[in-house]
């Protein structure tokens, strides 16, 4: 049970080190400090009420800070957590923003190329791609480890519609992946 911190998740989703967009001002440093010194002065089951206390506080003072919290975390998983965000260094550009703008389209690719040839895998793929999102929408998608996860099943589907695509020779049907039509 203290490995599912669960309004923790949703209550860093706030936190302004964590904010790609603009607008989103949910907690002022000062509470930030202050929530961050009354957690380590307790337990996670003390902190876990903490965190939903201030997660109602938010949500209470701006009633659309849900749905602003999901759209900035939309970007941070689809695109580049706010570490990255405002990085326009070489590196940066051409080691991750360009990186995933090209997965983005290829994994779009592949989608259309599964939904077109394969119903059943493109639904799996949808829920599997709604499993992911869906979660840090709610909760937050700064940490780099999680965008990371995603990206290998990306590239995982990604290269299965490599395989399909340009590889399976459609003489041989015996050759084709387990998933075609069995799912």
């Amino acid at each position: 049970m203290s490995k599912s911190p669960v309004w923790q998740n949703v209550y860093l989703g706030y936190v302004s080190e964590y904010q790609i967009l603009p607008d989103n001002h949910f907690i002022t440093e000062q509470e930030e400090e202050k929530i961050t010194n009354q957690i380590v002065a307790h337990d996670e089951f003390v902190g876990e009420h903490i965190y939903e206390n201030e997660v109602h506080k938010i949500i209470e003072a701006d009633q659309w800070a849900p749905l602003k919290k999901g759209i900035n975390n939309l970007i941070s998983l689809w695109y580049v957590p706010k570490r990255y965000f405002d990085d326009n260094g070489l590196s940066i550009l051409v080691g991750r923003k360009a990186y995933v703008v090209i997965i983005n389209i290829l994994l779009f690719l592949s989608l259309l190329y599964f939904f077109k040839n394969n119903k059943q895998l493109f639904l799996f793929l949808c829920v599997v791609f709604a499993g992911f999102t869906f979660p840090y929408l709610v909760g937050h998608a700064a940490n780099i480890r999680f965008k990371l996860d995603f990206e290998w099943i990306q590239t995982s589907v990604i290269a299965l519609w490599i395989c399909y695509r340009f590889f399976m020779n459609e003489k041989e049907p015996e050759t084709y992946l387990v998933f075609e039509n069995k799912i």
